[in-house]
């Protein structure tokens, strides 16, 4: 083999080999890459001023589907639409087919439940001392929701909201209640005042006949109860039951004979003197 030949070969064999993965702890702009105890390299990350807004479409794509994952990896790498393509010993041919994109997500270790999540391009193996590899780099100061490397545990991210807060939305229930009575009374309390006029109303014979309640004894048949019934002036208070002495109504008794007691009448078809004599002596 030529001898001149022999650095192009060792040229090409290196780029055919090149893995775009990350072997090696370092740090920049204040992002360091770390070996955990179980030999993973993980971000931990430190206040580097402000987060800015991110202007690259692309990138921010990315970052939310680096945050949403469900796979879990701190470490990552995607195509531009935001396809998953392997973990951080995941190699890349070279030369790439396509621009290939590495998010890193991790705790900051200057303040208590922060975190970093980065996306940028990917250069080559162990890139993240080169200053071309984070021209084209966006972040957001947020975990990931589901972690499965054991990097870091996400906590549930502080809602800024107010009604998130359960003393006060316990303290909104009680009011509520309270406004809630108040208005029952209020709006009840003139039927409240006249309760007693409405219930002797129900209650009553002409009451129950509208609403078609019946009492029970009411379909029950009553013995005749003569002590209900008037009595005359004397024995009123006694239970007499005889007729009034006013109610009473003397009858002039006619003055023929056929009304006179103890007399009798004169039979035109007697004959004999014991007839007559009889008569003669009733005159």
């Amino acid at each position: 083999m030529p001898t001149s030949l022999a650095p192009a070969l060792l040229t090409l064999f290196a780029a055919t080999v090149a893995l775009a993965r990350f072997t090696v702890p370092g740090c920049w702009q204040r992002n360091c890459l770390v070996q955990n105890d179980a030999g993973t390299l993980c971000l931990q990350a430190a206040f580097n001023g402000p987060p800015k807004n991110c202007d690259d479409e692309v990138l921010s794509s990315l970052l939310d589907v680096h945050v949403q994952s469900k796979i879990g990896l701190s470490i990552a790498y995607y195509d531009e639409h935001g396809s998953f393509l392997g973990p951080a010993i995941w190699p890349v041919p070279a030369p790439l087919p396509f621009t290939v994109y590495v998010c890193i997500s991790g705790r900051r270790s200057d303040a208590n439940d922060r975190y970093r999540t980065l996306c940028r391009t990917a250069l080559h193996d162990d890139d993240i001392h080169a200053a071309a590899a984070h021209n084209r780099e966006c972040g957001i100061e947020l975990p990931q929701q589901f972690v499965s490397d054991g990097c870091y545990t996400a906590n549930p991210a502080t809602s800024t909201n107010p009604l998130d807060n359960p003393a006060l939305v316990r303290a909104l229930f009680v009011l509520s209640g309270i406004v809630t009575v108040a208005t029952l009374v209020i709006w009840f309390s003139k039927p409240l005042k006249n309760g007693w006029r409405y219930f002797k109303f129900v209650t009553s014979r002409y009451g129950r006949r509208i609403f078609g309640v019946t009492r029970r004894e009411e379909l029950m048949p009553r013995a005749f109860d003569i002590s209900l019934y008037p009595t005359g002036n004397d024995t009123r208070r006694q239970g007499d039951p005889g007729v009034d002495m006013r109610d009473r109504v003397a009858l002039p008794q006619p003055a023929t004979a056929m009304y006179r007691p103890n007399v009798t009448t004169r039979r035109t078809n007697q004959r004999g003197p014991q007839v007559r004599a009889l008569d003669d002596d009733l005159h």
